[in-house]
């Protein structure tokens, strides 16, 4: 969550809860941490601090388990997920999040958009269309995803953000 104080000591709160049976799987935590600090800067958060580097796997509850590496400091694919998304938001990006129904885009000044889809349960069909050209596409923890051939093409998206580098602007409709 985040607390937003005023000079008062007011200010709201926002968190994010997750779907009650995400079982709070390594990988489903490396799909929330980009999608959580995209949405965090784009409401105007300047910076953001990682709740836990390090998993304390020892504690039995849920607290144990929140960080990007596991309690032997091997990284966890979280881990890979935010060093992914501090390369590809640069220094000092604010992102502009869109959001139509469960499809979500955001973009940033080095000409790189992200896409996803709320839906934590299917796969969302989408067709794409971008303007300029595409010089890579990374999925959520860093690894390449196949360039299309074309300027329009159709996506599946899941709830992993796909990071698409280079093109001046990105439609997408719903299939």
């Amino acid at each position: 969550g985040i607390y937003k104080l005023g000079g008062d000591l007011n200010g709201n709160i926002i968190t994010f809860p997750g779907p009650i049976n995400s079982g709070g799987s390594e990988n489903y935590q490396a799909k929330l941490l980009p999608r959580y600090m995209i949405t965090i800067l784009s409401c105007g958060v300047e910076k953001i601090f990682t709740y836990s580097y390090h998993s304390n796997a020892r504690e039995s509850d849920s607290e144990g388990h929140f960080g990007i590496t596991r309690y032997d400091l091997s990284p966890k694919p979280a881990w890979r997920a935010y060093k992914n998304i501090i390369e590809m938001l640069g220094e000092k990006s604010v992102p502009v999040l869109k959001r139509d129904n469960e499809i979500c885009l955001a973009n940033w000044t080095r000409d790189v958009f992200a896409i996803w889809s709320l839906n934590e349960y299917k796969q969302t069909k989408v067709d794409v269309s971008i303007e300029g050209k595409i010089l890579e596409m990374k999925n959520h923890v860093g690894g390449n995803v196949n360039i299309p051939s074309g300027n329009n093409f159709t996506m599946n998206l899941t709830s992993a953000m796909t990071f698409i580098v280079g093109p001046e602007n990105i439609y997408y409709k719903r299939k």
